[in-house]
């Protein structure tokens, strides 16, 4: 098996990579010196000649790959992250028709595209820890040639099927985070407009240098919304050490008058309840993509969620660092949210409800709920019935014991005139004035007691007896 390096094939890779850089520092090298030709003879520029204007726009050219240049001996390291995204983004688009094909290729990617980055650095004189762009561009020329070699390097690994089956998951919990990011710029644009204005009327009142400050504060729009969406979060971020603006609490100290910080919130708002807001939203996302997607099963709708929690968490991560760094001396060196606690955050805010909320829609689990609830229903309505029928019971004892109709007077006791007359009666009036009657009694017994006709002359004899003389 041949083990040849194919030099051609890697040089034709690296030239894929060179184009980007270098028409990037054109451009700012360009606008640079343009913005200090057209201002040369403003005071507030004091004595910088042209080559200070030179290293000035290599250096912050360097910053695009993380590169810390030094200014005065004011460091400046917050990276234009719109720049680095233009610079990715047409790195890409050059290196998939080359078609990357193996891990020796991506090699050659990363080391191309460094190196045009280190001849730029040096050439162009930049101060301070520039070289730090040379490592920053290293791995991004890396990341760029797998993401465009992913057929090929990336679909084949065994951990790969898993972030595919998250993919839609992944995609919408991007949205809802960049719909709530730019939900709160927006909102802070508006509020702040007044302050943003009278920031910007501080300086230049000419239209080239009204253009040019917007420029520069659109070249760093993607670390203002990384920024809003950690405030959002409760993260919150950075603008000068000993300061932080978060949902939950602001600390803040005096800002640098930079028009597009009129839109940071005041100490007095107090924006908590928006964190009730996001926890409603990320689980009714997890619900509702469950419904939507339908996994097979409620192991497999949970591993998905937590792969893709974890690789948008991850990410925000990233970049919440890569929006983090320094704009001045002093405080100044302390700009931005801190990834970790990014991190932490959303897990805890956006990962967890989400997580719950897939779990809860997922059909399995609304079946055992509503089993579970049809079982409780019939226990209730169950034990209900019986503490019915125990008070019926009870009723029908006390009523029966008690009860007007069924007890017993001294009249039932003793029968009703309607009872003694009655003709089943032993012996009636019917049978006792019946002449048949009384022979048969005559017969049957001899003794004078054995008429009635006789007990009643008895009974008006002792009368009369006992009666006294009037």
């Amino acid at each position: 098996m041949s083990t040849a390096i194919d030099l051609t094939r890697h040089l034709y890779i690296a030239r894929g990579t060179l184009a980007a850089p270098f028409f990037s520092w054109l451009g700012v090298f360009v606008l640079v010196m343009l913005g200090y030709t057209l201002t040369a003879s403003a005071p507030m520029l004091g004595d910088i000649n042209w080559q200070d204007a030179a290293q000035f726009a290599t250096g912050w050219w360097t910053t695009i790959y993380g590169g810390r240049t030094q200014i005065d001996g004011a460091t400046l390291s917050l990276m234009p992250l719109t720049l680095t995204a233009i610079v990715s983004y047409a790195t890409y688009y050059s290196l998939r028709p080359r078609g990357i094909e193996s891990w020796q290729d991506v090699g050659a990617a990363a080391v191309g595209h460094a190196g045009i980055v280190a001849v730029i650095g040096l050439l162009g004189q930049a101060q301070g820890y520039w070289w730090f762009a040379v490592i920053g561009a290293l791995l991004l020329g890396g990341v760029l040639a797998c993401a465009a070699g992913r057929e090929i390097l990336l679909y084949p690994l065994p951990w790969w099927q898993y972030v595919d089956s998250a993919r839609t998951r992944i995609t919408w919990i991007f949205r809802l985070l960049a719909g709530l990011a730019a939900l709160a710029l927006l909102v802070g644009l508006i509020t702040g407009w007044s302050r943003i204005t009278d920031l910007h009327g501080y300086y230049y009142t000419n239209i080239i240098g009204s253009i040019g400050l917007v420029l520069i504060q659109l070249a760093y729009l993607p670390s203002f919304i990384m920024w809003a969406l950690a405030w959002v979060l409760g993260a919150g971020f950075a603008v000068g050490e000993g300061s932080h603006f978060s949902s939950i609490s602001i600390t803040s100290q005096p800002l640098p008058a930079i028009p597009i910080l009129g839109a940071l919130p005041t100490p007095d708002v107090k924006a908590w309840w928006i964190l009730i807001f996001v926890v409603a939203a990320a689980g009714a996302l997890g619900a509702w993509l469950e419904r939507r997607l339908v996994s097979a099963g409620r192991r497999v709708a949970f591993a998905n969620s937590a792969i893709a929690i974890g690789v948008v968490g991850l990410t925000l991560s990233v970049a919440g660092q890569l929006s983090a760094g320094a704009i001045g001396p002093g405080r100044m060196s302390v700009v931005g949210p801190q990834g970790a606690t990014v991190f932490g955050f959303f897990l805890l805010f956006v990962g967890a409800p989400f997580v719950l909320g897939t779990y809860f829609a997922h059909p399995t689990t609304v079946s055992a709920i509503d089993e579970s609830t049809r079982s409780a229903r019939e226990n209730v309505s169950q034990k209900i019935n019986e503490r019915r029928v125990a008070k019926e019971k009870v009723t029908d004892s006390a009523g029966n014991a008690t009860s007007p109709e069924e007890a017993q007077t001294p009249e039932d006791a003793a029968g009703t005139p309607d009872e003694v007359a009655t003709p089943g009666a032993a012996a009636t009036l019917d049978e006792a004035v019946t002449p048949g009657a009384a022979t048969n009694g005559a017969e049957e017994s001899e003794t004078p007691t054995s008429s009635p006709t006789h007990n009643a002359k008895v009974d008006n004899t002792a009368d009369q007896a006992t009666e006294p003389d009037r």
